[in-house]
């Protein structure tokens, strides 16, 4: 659904040098215009698990989405498949397409991601978070030729892909603490430079460093092209929403209530995420929350998921639910027990009576996307 589409083209363009938004001749659209189908309410699906394209169609019709985001971890499922890095991307490749024509059928809209860590050859540690990988033009490198080749080869496609992204959670450790890269900016200019040689009109959705959470957004910078997207991933606070994985092993933790010494709830989380509201009334805007969830076992999961989507609708952000396969975790069909040991969390697998399943259901299905 677009929005601001009360003149024709040829009125857009006289307001909008009347007005000093720049135009050029392969990007003519007022900044404030919305990308396809927006608000988008979807999931996310990656092909380092299966996933058959043609399961989609069940996906649509029980949850009514518009959208789903597709992740390709090209790094990883070198790694998990003892593949070659051209090999496992031509495979992500060929997937995408799939998905694509899929999505083409269904009627839905898809944001192309391209995660799961630089250097693509997984024989070379992961580096895209180190200060090395930064301060190395020749590393960067291989991110802006990526995204040419992503660009390149869906630039064909129709309004079934309405958007590409990469590096969705920037940023650079130094001491262990995340901070912004300073050749960030640089790097997504030549990202998007990248990305107009080959697709002058599709959109591009960028997410700011230390991070790419909403919270960054006050010292985030805006980019001149106009079909920019600008995203976000939701998992604050996160001591709650990854409690018992990675550096979170406390599983006490419950929402609504007092988290790292502060009382959480719905508007502790509006608080938390009013810089990218504020960067969205300053520069008008589209904001699409790529990634939120919270781990299936976090006690009041279902109400922190229905807080944060409230807000995202009342701002009219675009969301994606994470993840509709990849780690159990964040599945929507498994059930609110952390299992042990791991190795038997297909066991936990209960499909559409999870609480999960429920609660993703009532909040796509709900308002115009359910209709």
């Amino acid at each position: 659904m677009k929005r601001f589409n009360l003149f024709s083209i040829k009125s857009q363009l006289v307001i909008a040098i009347l007005m000093g938004v720049g135009i050029t001749a392969s990007n003519t659209i007022l900044a404030q215009e919305m990308p396809p189908a927006w608000p988008w309410h979807g999931v996310s699906i990656q092909n380092t698990e299966p996933f058959d394209p043609v399961e989609l169609e069940k996906i649509v019709n029980e949850f009514h989405i518009n959208s789903i985001q597709i992740r390709l971890l090209p790094r990883l499922l070198a790694e998990r498949q003892n593949l070659t890095p051209a090999e496992a991307w031509t495979r992500s490749i060929e997937w995408g397409d799939r998905m694509l024509d899929e999505c083409k059928h269904l009627g839905i809209v898809a944001i192309m991601t391209v995660e799961g860590g630089f250097p693509l050859n997984p024989k070379f540690p992961a580096a895209h978070e180190s200060v090395k990988f930064w301060s190395a033009a020749g590393q960067r490198d291989e991110i802006v030729q990526t995204m040419s080749s992503l660009s390149k080869h869906y630039a064909y496609r129709g309004k079934e892909l309405v958007a590409y992204q990469i590096l969705s959670e920037p940023l650079m450790l130094q001491e262990s603490k995340p901070v912004r890269p300073p050749q960030w900016e640089e790097l997504m200019s030549q990202l998007i430079k990248a990305v107009r040689k080959n697709d002058a009109g599709r959109w591009i959705a960028i997410a700011p460093p230390p991070g790419g959470g909403p919270n960054v957004y006050k010292k985030a910078v805006r980019f001149s092209d106009t079909r920019i997207i600008y995203g976000a991933h939701m998992y604050i606070p996160l001591t709650f929403t990854h409690q018992g994985i990675l550096d979170w092993k406390d599983e006490s933790h419950t929402y609504p209530g007092w988290i790292d010494w502060k009382y959480w709830d719905k508007e502790a989380l509006r608080n938390a995420m009013m810089p990218l509201r504020n960067f969205q009334l300053e520069y008008q805007v589209p904001v699409w929350i790529g990634e939120f969830s919270a781990i299936s076992w976090s006690q009041g999961a279902d109400q922190y998921l229905t807080d944060v989507v409230d807000i995202f609708d009342e701002w009219n952000w675009s969301w994606t639910y994470f993840s509709w396969n990849g780690y159990f975790g964040w599945q929507p069909n498994v059930d609110a027990v952390n299992p042990e040991p791991i190795a038997t969390w297909p066991q936990h697998i209960v499909g559409n009576t999870a609480h999960r399943w429920k609660t993703l259901k009532k909040l796509t299905t709900r308002g115009e996307i359910g209709k």
